[in-house]
């Protein structure tokens, strides 16, 4: 049985470290497929939030980010 647990990133106008974080989480959960991942950007205004909308395409994120 696998563990029940979500990863929560919160960004702010940090949009390349929150892609990182999201990289290292990726990587720490893999063996758990159905562990959610949830990026929330706290309303920057810095352009962030589509920063993160073209990470998630560019590296073909799975739907659980």
């Amino acid at each position: 049985m696998s563990p029940s647990v979500a990863t929560i990133i919160l960004n702010y106008r940090s949009a390349g470290l929150a892609i990182r974080a999201v990289e290292a989480a990726l990587k720490a959960t893999e063996r758990y497929a159905h562990a959610p991942i949830y990026l929330i950007d706290n309303d920057s205004g810095d352009g962030s939030f589509e920063r993160l909308e073209e990470a998630k395409l560019e590296r073909e994120w799975p739907e659980r980010v």
